[in-house]
């Protein structure tokens, strides 16, 4: 599932990057096409770096936000 789920984001980068760039570049302009490529990447990020982390770290973890929870109490 981890797998398909970077083939897909995969194909929609790819996609974007060869198609919905060069139409926003005639469309916008140089300058409002690298602001919205800008966006994209900026959000490819955030979703990559957010799923990554999601299947790294195990339900109930990291331990420290455990401890801290018991101090809290």
């Amino acid at each position: 599932m981890i797998v398909s789920t970077y083939v897909i984001i995969y194909l929609h980068v790819y996609g974007y990057m060869h198609v919905v760039a060069h139409v926003i570049k005639r469309r916008l302009g140089v300058l409002f096409g690298l602001l919205w490529i800008a966006l994209g990447i900026s959000l490819l990020y955030n979703i990559v770096f957010n799923h990554f982390w999601a299947t790294m770290i195990k339900p109930g973890g990291p331990k420290d936000l455990i401890q801290d929870e018991l101090l809290r109490k």
